[in-house]
């Protein structure tokens, strides 16, 4: 038997099917199973799921996003002092599989939803414009860059924010690729490119790009004029984390040029208590996940004074190549 594809069977639920994004993304698998359901709820939350299975080829679920489109930003996230901080999801779980990420523990299953009403996600954010302006992150349920092949979704997200004088967007990622020559380039859309060691990222960033792609990612993406945001975050502690990263630190000295950084990004391990609990569940023999955390308020994190080491290391990293108000900690003390 042969070992099924990633998105070789894509349900589609009966609202959106005919919808122009439900076709664009069917043609580009023509060879895919596909079902057709009632609601996504049906297959994406069913009980009984493998995560981890199911993540080794996952399957497409094309749906119609009801409900409340934009989220307040989250307190564990970094706002960067912006006051009207929300986030979007206009796809829910990641094709990459990093050890540490929280959608394994938000979710029950390892498939991939696309809201295709993405027309409603702009009409709900064009109302907030009409309020005040908007801080808006679309890259945090998914890596959105990952998914341009399949969706499209962050070229459309970078042609509504140029468009928009109030909007600020976030495109978080790891990279892929080459950056799509359909991005709309402007002041508007960050990209902020998550940065881990080497050794690292081919030990806990799974099926990510490596290291030394997602450098030459963001480096495209500045020569393109898009602003650029490093991500340091989360820091990841391991038995060499410090030379690692003073080596990555290195390694970037070669290659960017810091004054043009738009801003850096620094935080550690922070997680819920309830994902972390069916993360561990799920995956018992990672020593990331089974190092001894501290429980604060519902949330896993460093012991204080290994997170304050960890914080200063990597910050006094960073004030060695830009300016302090260039530097923001996921908690500012």
């Amino acid at each position: 038997m042969r070992e099924r594809k990633a998105f070789s069977v894509i349900y589609v639920e009966q609202e959106a099917m005919g919808r122009k994004e439900t076709e664009g993304i069917l043609s580009r698998f023509p060879d895919a199973e596909v079902i057709v359901c009632g609601d996504y709820h049906e297959v994406f939350n069913r009980r009984r799921q493998s995560f981890s299975k199911q993540h080794r080829a996952p399957a497409l679920i094309l749906a119609v996003h009801h409900g409340e489109l934009i989220h307040q930003g989250s307190p564990v996230c970094q706002s960067f002092r912006e006051d009207c901080f929300y986030y979007a999801s206009s796809i829910m779980n990641c094709p990459y599989d990093c050890t540490y990420c929280w959608l394994k523990g938000m979710y029950e299953s390892g498939d991939l939803v696309v809201f295709v009403n993405l027309e409603d996600l702009f009409q709900a954010v064009e109302d907030m414009l009409g309020e005040h302006p908007v801080y808006l992150c679309v890259s945090y349920d998914t890596d959105l860059l990952a998914m341009e092949p399949v969706t499209g979704y962050a070229s459309a997200w970078s042609r509504f924010a140029k468009e928009h004088e109030d909007l600020l967007i976030e495109i978080r990622t790891k990279g892929y690729g080459h950056l799509p020559s359909s991005m709309a380039v402007s002041e508007r859309t960050i990209l902020a490119y998550t940065l881990s060691p080497a050794r690292a990222a081919e030990q806990f960033e799974h099926r990510a790009p490596a290291t030394n792609q997602r450098i030459e990612n963001l480096l495209e993406a500045q020569k393109a004029g898009f602003p650029v945001r490093l991500c340091f975050d989360p820091v990841l502690v391991y038995p060499s984390w410090k030379e690692d990263y003073a080596t990555l630190f290195q390694t970037l000295d070669q290659k960017i040029n810091w004054e043009s950084i738009r801003d850096i990004s620094v935080g550690t391990f922070r997680l819920s208590s309830d994902y972390m609990q069916r993360m561990r569940r799920q995956d018992p023999t990672s020593a990331l996940l089974a190092y001894p955390y501290v429980c604060t308020d519902g949330f896993y994190h460093l012991p204080d004074t290994i997170e304050h080491e960890v914080e200063t290391y990597v910050t006094k990293l960073c004030r060695d190549r830009v300016k302090e108000e260039k530097i923001f900690l996921w908690r500012e003390v």
